[in-house]
């Protein structure tokens, strides 16, 4: 009999591992433009890490569209548009978002606010990251 793996691990203080992805996401949510979030995730620090901001199909994984607002089961999401790390073909003003009230993905331009989830580096396994996190 195989045993479901839990999807989403909290491993201390609200970081969370993602089972499938590999990723490890940041507990804080805040609202920045698109430049000063890429500022905020260059000065997190927590763990020794380095921290991003989640690529478009980062946050389309953590998507799930049985649920709405917010549309995703990944622990302190909320209903809101975050930013992801990739400029909109358009030009350099935009930059890809998704809605996580419903999982919708669209763009907008990088001067707005708009929340930001951090995550970290792809682990092996949820162990590799618990031996980390909680050295």
């Amino acid at each position: 009999m195989k045993i479901k793996k839990e999807r989403y691990v909290e491993i201390e203080k609200g970081f969370i591992y993602d089972n499938i992805t590999k990723l490890l996401w940041h507990p804080n949510t805040i609202l920045k433009t698109w430049e000063d979030s890429l500022g905020y995730a260059i000065s997190l620090d927590d763990y020794g890490l380095e921290w991003r901001l989640p690529k478009v199909r980062d946050l389309i994984n953590v998507v799930n569209y049985k649920c709405i607002e917010p549309a995703s089961k990944l622990p302190y999401m909320s209903s809101s548009y975050y930013w992801s790390s990739g400029t909109h073909v358009t030009g350099n003003t935009y930059a890809w978002l998704v809605n996580f009230t419903n999982g919708n993905v669209g763009y907008n331009d990088k001067t707005n606010d708009y929340s930001v989830r951090c995550v970290s580096r792809l682990f092996k396994s949820l162990k590799e990251c618990k031996s980390i996190i909680l050295k």
